[in-house]
């Protein structure tokens, strides 16, 4: 599993992104979002993902903002610029010789899944979305008319984000005729345990081989 940290640019500032990818052909990709903690080591979850043909890239987009902890006025003050961030990582994934632009996911992680949502909603090469106790940016829900398939994971017992969150988003889907599929897990607050997320994770491939693995490019 080849591990390379590559910088791409956004608003003119460098952005580094952690990159896995299986081998030298061409594969759909994830790009995965951290939540307000910023970068955590990623390199156990990438490998299970690398593992079932998946190119990884994570971008550190905080680094547009010199941010390292998102709280509420932080959120408030660079959501935008970290929206753009994760599209221009888009891009960036996308000009990889190893990675096919035609498949590319999201994966967002409680912060990251309401970005992850909120670039879906306006980009078009989002071929997938899975979010980890996350939600729709309330600012953005009156506004959303798309999204590619979308898979809801949360906690019962979160008490960060609360699975109401979730409900809604699921909801609005539901209303867009927007396909949909959540599954929550009972016990489970926010940040899930190692058990609860080895479930998640084969979970959500199981929802992206369906929709972006098995996808043929455009």
């Amino acid at each position: 599993m080849p591990h390379q940290r590559l910088n791409y640019e956004s608003g003119g500032r460098p952005v580094a992104a952690e990159v896995f990818s299986p081998a030298d052909e061409s594969h759909p990709a994830l790009i995965v979002l951290h939540g307000s903690g910023g970068y955590r080591d990623f390199s156990m979850l990438a490998q299970l993902i690398t593992s079932q043909g998946y190119a990884v890239v994570v971008p550190h987009y905080f680094d547009v903002s010199g941010t390292h902890w998102a709280d509420a006025q932080a959120i408030s003050r660079h959501a935008l610029t970290w929206t753009r961030a994760v599209a221009d990582a888009i891009s960036f994934a996308a000009s990889l010789p190893f990675i096919d632009g035609e498949r590319i996911a999201l994966v967002g992680f409680s912060l990251g899944a309401y970005i992850a949502i909120a670039v879906a909603a306006e980009d078009a090469r989002v071929k997938a979305v899975v979010e980890f106790f996350g939600g729709v940016p309330e600012a953005m829900a009156g506004r959303i008319r798309r999204l590619p398939p979308t898979l809801i994971l949360h906690g019962e017992q979160d008490n960060v984000v609360p699975l109401s969150e979730g409900l809604r988003l699921k909801q609005l889907c539901i209303q867009r005729g927007i396909c949909v599929e959540m599954e929550t897990y009972p016990g489970a607050g926010h940040s899930f345990p190692a058990m609860v997320m080895l479930q998640a994770a084969h979970r959500a491939l199981d929802f992206l081989n369906r929709h972006v693995k098995s996808a043929q490019a455009a």
